[in-house]
Order: structure tokens, then sequence, then C-alpha cells
């Protein structure tokens, strides 16, 4: 018979298993009342320590029950961060799309800032004291590479800073702390809350609570003895899932009382854990068998057993960066302070008993894998993300939106790897599960993807067929949309480009920002200065650098060019050297100030820009400013 383990495992506790976490609740009190009273709140912890369950299983769940406006917990992770072409071309910042995808509860691409956003999302009382909307960012980390995190917050804490009744929570590991000035700058200072280990009273509430009402029941003193051979007052979230997971794999279907004789030793049951976590990495940086474990036992293991750090310098130069940063993802090694040390002391004794381990049955989870994929993606470790995807696809099984999204992801690395042709295979296929399996707005956009490549290699007829077909799959969805209205543009139907997305903006209003945006774009290009400006309002440094370009030749027509308007012209240049659009547009403003030399210069530019190159239309335009 099949039973239901009465414990998470491994995995975060999500806010459906509210009835199963125990042993947080005071730090759920606390962190909920932080998070009402103040405009920041920051959570730190170790890797593996609990932040994510006390955040989705605790806090969440309390202030619902309290009435409180809470959004679903942001994270960047979760969902796609570089997808296909077309919707990657409509967003600014990917993590913040993603963040946004998260906030937003459904599936479906929304292209709205994130200062419209939320300002959408502030809600004020009836003649009352305002109520303030609750949101939250988990998994920082996540944000690859880590130089580019800066920016990232950068942009969060400008969009905190225009609206007053948000308040924001950050979740981030310990080492992250002092990446947090951008919004603390804003926002306030703010103690953090730090979540440490359970203690034992914690702990066994952890264990025991669960099983009320499930198959099995523990002996008298049985908890109490799991728990203390994890090092008593002190116990690692962790270490007690992984024993209680071990615990549960080897139970008989018939057992109901757990003995003494049930609880497996902790240094093999994180064995066990171990080696299915090693064998992925090793395997998927291409590494020869054991390699990674075998590094770790060598370097981070003393002759007696004891774990010891080494210097972060010769551990890099043992090791990729991916490797490491995936060993702590793992929670088996941690990182800082200029060293590398071992997560868990009983890791040392664990991977001395990985021998002692029977091989684990079946393969990856296709759902971390997909993860592990799209974090790989996002830091342009092509190699990884392919290997994780593939991997994906191989445990998927029979289950068809693992295929596609799987495939999509493949679709995704290929494109970054300018293999087109087998960009639109995988999204082909992906598309056909999509249908399979009832996704059809999915379908669209992937097929929307396809018209993009198209256009991109410059089968004009093909894209709009693609495009059209999408647009019967999604009729609704805006990026599809958007799509259509780059393919009329580049195909010299302006007015039809411009009826595209007047039409996405009846539809879902004014804050889809990117829509705006691009019509806003087109508008410059056709000379409608005013109306241009107008839908170009907001843009400003984080923007593209196309959005930026046609926002500076709008203001050049509507105002006249000056020596202020042109400041940014090199930056904008330098972000974009080989778009034609970019570089037709900075010609044409520095014709409007009057430098005819520059203009020439940068509209024989434009016309050799591949980039994307310019459309067929505007090549007038460049003769223009070239003739002069």
């Amino acid at each position: 018979m099949s039973r239901v383990s009465p414990w998470v495992g491994v995995r975060a506790f999500e806010e459906k298993d509210w009835g199963r976490f125990f042993g947080r609740q005071a730090a759920t009190r606390e962190v909920a009342d932080r998070w009402r009273r103040g405009r920041l709140t920051i959570v730190a912890g170790d890797p593996g320590i609990g932040t994510t369950s006390l955040l989705r299983a605790g806090v969440v769940r309390r202030l619902k029950d309290d009435g409180a406006r809470v959004l679903p917990i942001g994270d960047v992770g979760k969902r796609g961060l570089i997808g296909p072409p077309a919707p990657a071309a409509a967003v600014r910042n990917p993590y913040v799309a993603a963040l946004l995808l998260s906030w937003r509860r459904d599936d479906a691409p929304d292209d709205l800032g994130l200062v419209d956003f939320l300002r959408g999302v502030e809600q004020y009382g009836q003649g009352g004291p305002p109520s303030p909307t609750l949101v939250a960012v988990d998994h920082l980390h996540h944000v690859l590479p880590e130089a580019g995190r800066r920016g990232f917050l950068e942009e969060l804490a400008e969009a905190m800073s225009a609206v007053r009744d948000v308040h924001l929570l950050m979740s981030v590991r310990t080492s992250e702390l002092d990446e947090l000035g951008p919004l603390r700058d804003v926002l306030g200072d703010a103690d953090p809350f730090v979540l440490g280990p359970l203690d034992r009273d914690g702990a066994l509430d952890a264990v025991v609570l669960p099983t009320i009402g499930s198959a099995v029941d523990f002996d008298a003193g049985v908890a109490g003895r799991l728990v203390d051979g994890l090092g008593g007052p002190a116990v690692e979230p962790l270490l007690l899932q992984v024993t209680l997971q071990a615990m549960w794999d080897e139970l008989a279907p018939e057992v109901a009382a757990l003995s003494a004789g049930h609880l497996p030793e902790p240094e093999l049951a994180l064995a066990a854990y171990c080696i299915p976590v090693l064998d992925g990495i090793t395997g998927e940086h291409g590494m020869q068998t054991c390699e990674v474990g075998t590094w770790m036992r060598r370097t981070m293991v003393a002759e007696d057993g004891t774990p010891r750090t080494v210097a972060e310098a010769a551990a890099r130069r043992d090791m990729p960066d991916s490797v490491l940063r995936a060993l702590e993802n793992h929670y088996l090694i941690r990182t800082g302070r200029a060293e590398v040390e071992l997560r868990f002391p009983l890791v040392a004794e664990a991977l001395r008993r990985i021998p002692d381990v029977r091989a684990p049955a079946g393969g990856a989870d296709p759902h971390d894998s997909l993860i592990a994929a799209r974090l790989a993606l996002s830091a342009n470790d092509l190699p990884v993300a392919t290997w994780r995807a593939q991997a994906a696809l191989r445990s998927g099984g029979p289950d068809r939106r693992t295929v596609a999204e799987a495939r999509s992801l493949l679709g995704d690395i290929a494109f970054h790897r300018r293999r087109l042709e087998d960009a639109e295979e995988h999204y082909r296929v992906a598309a056909e599960e999509y249908v399979y399996v009832g996704d059809l707005p999915q379908a669209g956009r992937l097929l929307a993807a396809i018209g993009c490549l198209r256009l991109e290699q410059g089968d004009h007829q093909g894209a709009m067929e693609k495009l059209s077909n999408a647009a019967y799959r999604a009729p609704a969805d805006p990026l599809v949309q958007m799509g259509l209205a780059r393919a009329f543009w580049v195909t010299g139907s302006t007015q039809s480009a411009l009826t595209a997305l007047d039409n996405v903006l009846s539809q879902s209003g004014l804050g889809n920002v990117e829509a705006r945006r691009l019509r806003g774009e087109l508008r410059a290009d056709l000379g409608q200065a005013r109306h241009a400006l107008t839908d170009l309002a907001h843009v400003d440094r984080h923007a593209p650098a196309a959005q930026r370009a046609a926002r500076l030749l709008a203001l050049a027509m509507h105002m006249g060019a000056s020596g202020h308007l042109l400041e940014e012209l090199d930056e904008i240049i330098a972000a974009a050297p080989r778009s034609g659009p970019v570089l037709l547009r900075a010609a044409r403003a520095c014709a409007l100030s009057g430098d005819a030399a520059r203009a020439a210069d940068l509209a024989v530019r434009a016309r050799a820009a591949e980039d994307p190159p310019l459309p067929a239309h505007q090549h007038a335009l460049v003769e223009q400013l070239i003739g002069s």
C-alpha cells in the first residue's frame, strides 16, 4: 500500500504545507509583525536553514489568516528567466520580469513595469489609514551573475521609492546582507531577522506534530533520540528532513509504530542525500565520475576526519565557480570571508560513508533540473544549461508539460548560441506539446518566437505566417500581438503595426508599459514626436537602448536637440553598437542638432548594422542623412 510521508523531505515547505510546518512559531510571529509595520523587512539565514519555508508556510499563512493583503512570494528562480526571443525583447530586465510574474500568481506574461505594478497594488482604506500591501523577494542568489545584483536591487529600490503603502520583505543569505545598501538607502535601515537552527523543542515539534492523523506514530522517547542524534540543542532543519526522509524510504508499508530500530544513522542519511547531488554536479560539468566528491574529501576533510576550511582562491583554482555555486545551492559547502568550508560538520563523515550507501533509485527531479537549467542559462553557462535541460527531458517521463518546458529551454539555449534553425525546431516541438496539454497561450507564444526568428533571418512571409498562427492560438496575448506589430513594422506596414499595438493597449490598458513604449518607438520613427513622448515618458537609464534612442529622437524633434539632450548619446550607442534602429535614431537626432557629419557617419553604420538590421522602408532616411 502506498503511503504519503508526513514530512516534506528536503524541499522547501510551500504555503499548502502549513499544516505540516512546525517548530518556528516565535519566528513566524516576529517576522509577520515586522513586515506589517515596516517598509523594509530583512530575513537572513544560511543556505538550508529554512527561510523560504518560514515565509511560505509560516509568515504568509499567518498574515492571510489575519486579513492582511499579501502577494505571492516573489522568486526569480521559479520562472523562465531568459525566454524566447520575442518575450526577451519585450522586457527590460529578465529578473524583474520573473519577479513580476511570480507576484502576479498566473502564468500569463505581462509587461507592466515595477513602478506601475507597485502603484497598482497600493490599497487605501475608506477614509482611514492606508492598508499596506505586502510583497517579498526570495532567493536573491538566483540573480546571476553576482555583479548584476546591484542593478536589480537599484531598480527595485527606485520602484519602492515611488510608492508609499507597499511593504517589502527581502529574504537573503547571510552573506548577501552587505549587498542590500540600495534598498536601505531608500527605505531606511532595518535590523535583519537572522534565522538560526531549530532549538530542541522546535525540532521535536517538527518531527512529531506532522504525524498526528497520519498512518505512523513514534514509540515513547524515539523522537527525542532522533533529535538528540542531530545535535540536540541546535538542530539544522535540512539535516532533520534528510534523516526523516531516509527513515521513511526504508520503512516497510505495514509499520505503524516507529521504534529506535527504525532510526537511520545521520551520517548514512546525509551520504544518501550527497550521492545524487554529487553525481548531478559531476555530470553536468562533464567531469570524471566521483571527481567532485573526491575533491571535497581531499581538500575539505582532514586526515583525522574532521572538517577544515580552504582558501576561496585555492578552491576556485581547483573547481569552476559554477561547481562551487552548485555545491552551495545544495547545502554542502558555505562560501564567504574568502574561505570555503563544509556547510555542516556532519558532511565530512557523510562523504566517507558514501560507499556504504545503496545506490538511490530514480533520477533527478525534472522540476529541479528545469530550475537549474534556467539559472545556468541566466549565468550564460550554456553547457550546464544544456545538460540540465536534457536531464529534465530524460527524467520527465510521460509528463508532456515537462517535455514542453525542457524543449522550450533548449530552444532558448540554441538561440543564445545563434543556432537559429535548432532553436526553431525546439520551439516547434515545445509548441506541439503545449497544444497537447491544452496550454494554447504558451503554444502561441512559442509560435510567435518562431515568427521572430524567421524575421531575423529575413523570411518575412514565413514570419507573418507563424505570427498569424500564434495570434489564432493566443489572440489576447500581448506579447504575440507585439510580435505581430514588429513584423508589420519590418515589412513596411507601419499603420498595421500601430493598430496592433493600439489593440493591445485597448485590451490591457496603459499599464502595459512595454507595448506603450514599443508604440512610442514607432511613433518617434514616424516623426510623431508629441505622441511618442507620451508613450516614452518614463523611459530611464535602465531601459533598452532602442527605447532611449527613440525618446532622444522625439525630444530632439519636439524641443530641438541640444548639447544637454545629446549627453547620453554615446552611452546609448555603446549599449547597442550594431543595432540599425538605434544608430538611425541617433543619426537623426544629430542631424536635428546641426551635426551633419556625425549624422552621416552614424547613418552609414546604421545601413551596415545587423543586430538587428534596419527595415527596408527606412533605408530612404539613411540615404537622405548621408547625402545632406
